[in-house]
């Protein structure tokens, strides 16, 4: 508003009658030319501070020109990036009006500050997504089970599950998204992918090729009273998904219900146990980067108070053992040992007059403390070690070395989801709201995954 509010109650109403008649220079179109004023109403006494009134508050908005904000629109939604997208608008005004004036007494031939907001919220009205309106109204229209309307019929395809969160009812909003099928999987929770409190966690199937695909996602917005977003699940709601997910695939042509040969997990028990849940047979694996990284960061823990030099030797002669165990040895007996030995020599080390030598043996030992919850327990070793490897080339009737032992490709899919995926979609980098981010997501984003995945 260009004039200062001062509470003046004015209004006016006027209803008028057109008539329709076609346009002689448009074929199909119709003009609406003026008849007759059916009624005029409202209050015509201006207040007196409204009256005192006789300067702008501020000038006021003058509006793009038609093909400046048509052409603008186009390039917002081939997903130009703002920044590219004002310098080819200004580019494009300059050649259409040379004079170098920035418009006249009834346009603006550029872009303002203020002008992407308006053709970003078009466009997404465009899409399904009303200005004046909530990611929770969004989601619930385009998914509930009566009198749904979603803007793409994929998100009625590709959404097997949806809950939402009514207060005090349920706890959280939850959505599951299916979209293949495969028999090695790798499984991963990630967040602070949209404006939500919402946690995302990721099935990936593993192709022929090696090549990962996102076949399922299950969104989870966190409790009202969570603090940590990212920390806020536990196994009983991993077991519920799963299950939803393992149900959604369903059967093959042959009537046989989808299983699971080889699951990869990092080190989080939930995500494992519901995995051991609903698939029994499946060899569980522990993600061998992230069992990697947990020990990296207990021995440097471990290491404190050490010289640079001193943690150098105790590292390469623990950094040894672990790489055995992590990549030669298969047998758990001689697996046990070569830990067994390793605490041995250590605690002889204590036993040396030398100060050095016993402040070493005293930061390994604690080490070999922490890892010995890694090793005592057969099962848990198996998890980790290339036995779990050879079982499960076994179980698919692969060479052992076509077995994935980390989650790379997972954690490379979510980078992208975040990052590379995203990015043309994105608004001067800020995340997008949840109910923007399922639709793209479904209708986008993966279509375009999958299409590149098919051309490689």
């Amino acid at each position: 508003m260009s004039w200062e509010n001062v509470g003046c109650l004015v209004w006016l109403k006027m209803v008028t009658t057109h008539s329709a008649i076609p346009d002689p220079e448009n074929k199909g179109t119709k003009l609406y030319p003026f008849l007759v004023f059916d009624e005029i109403c409202g209050i015509f006494d201006h207040s007196d501070a409204c009256d005192a009134e006789v300067q702008m508050d501020r000038n006021p908005r003058v509006h793009l020109h038609p093909e400046v904000r048509a052409l603008a629109l186009k390039l917002v939604r081939e997903n130009t990036p703002l920044p590219l997208l004002q310098k080819k608008m200004l580019e494009w005004s300059n050649q259409k009006w040379p004079n170098g004036r920035p418009g006249d007494n009834h346009f603006c031939f550029w872009l303002t500050h203020y002008d992407s907001c308006s053709l970003y919220r078009t466009v997404a009205n465009e899409k399904g997504i009303p200005q004046r309106s909530s990611a929770e109204e969004n989601l619930d229209l385009w998914l509930r089970k009566k009198d749904l309307k979603p803007p793409s019929p994929l998100l009625t395809e590709s959404c097997t599950h949806y809950q939402p969160h009514v207060h005090p009812d349920t706890e959280r909003f939850e959505l599951v998204i299916i979209t293949a099928d495969m028999k090695q999987i790798l499984l991963d929770l990630t967040f602070g992918f949209c404006t939500g409190r919402i946690n995302l966690s990721v099935f990936m199937a593993l192709n022929e090729q090696g090549k990962g695909e996102p076949i399922g996602k299950f969104l989870f917005s966190a409790r009202d009273l969570a603090k940590a977003v990212h920390a806020d699940y536990n196994t009983e709601l991993c077991t519920h998904f799963t299950g939803f997910f393992k149900e959604a695939l369903g059967t093959n042509e042959d009537g046989e219900k989808f299983e699971i040969y080889v699951a990869i997990t990092d080190n989080d028990p939930c995500e494992r146990a519901a995995l051991a849940h609903h698939f029994l047979d499946a060899v569980l694996l522990l993600c061998t980067f992230h069992t990697a990284q947990a020990w990296h960061n207990n021995l440097v823990k471990a290491l404190k108070g050490l010289s640079k030099d001193d943690c150098t030797e105790v590292r390469k002669w623990l950094g040894t053992m672990l790489w055995s165990l992590l990549h030669v040895v298969s047998k758990y007996d001689e697996a046990h040992q070569l830990y067994v030995d390793e605490v041995a020599y250590w605690a002889k080390q204590s036993w040396r007059r030398n100060n050095i030598a016993k402040s070493q043996a005293c930061c390994a030992k604690k080490f070999l403390e922490y890892f010995d919850s890694y090793i005592r327990d057969k099962d848990y070793w198996f998890t980790w070690s290339p036995a779990g490897a050879i079982e499960a080339a076994q179980k698919l009737g692969v060479p052992v070395n076509q077995i994935t032992r980390t989650n790379n490709e997972l954690e490379s899919w979510n980078g992208r989801l975040k990052g590379g995926c995203w990015k043309p979609h994105q608004h001067s980098g800020r995340l997008p709201r949840p109910d923007y981010w399922v639709l793209i997501t479904i209708t986008e984003v993966l279509p375009d995954f999958f299409s590149k995945l098919e051309c490689d």
